[in-house]
């Protein structure tokens, strides 16, 4: 079995790139009081950084509320985009593993 570890200036920078969160402020940020919804399954530790209430769902008219917002992998937001062309994406994490994104109606935020 082989150990990496990262220490130094090095651990900030791979801490950034692996960690759940600088997404999840910046999901904070633009959330404020709307519902989260989450449609697949989500990474434990991307909810201990969101450290608020998310819904899980499968099915579309929870989501019909103007003010909720969705988080969804980046490789399943395409198809959900396609079907629903007036929410957009309002934030993207920009990491090189499981990409996550916040979609919602775009006329409701800033």
């Amino acid at each position: 079995m082989l150990y990496l570890g990262v220490h130094g200036p090095a651990a900030k920078i791979v801490n950034e790139h692996t960690s759940f969160r600088p997404f999840a402020e910046q999901v904070k940020q633009v959330s404020g009081n709307s519902p989260l919804f989450n449609y697949g399954k989500m990474r434990e530790d991307l909810l201990y950084y969101l450290s608020s209430p998310v819904t899980d769902i499968s099915s579309i008219p929870r989501l019909q509320q103007s003010n909720a917002l969705l988080l969804i992998k980046k490789s399943q937001s395409q198809t959900w985009l396609q079907k629903f062309p007036e929410q957009k994406v309002l934030l993207e994490m920009e990491t090189a593993f499981e990409p996550y994104q916040l979609i919602g109606r775009a006329a409701n935020r800033r």
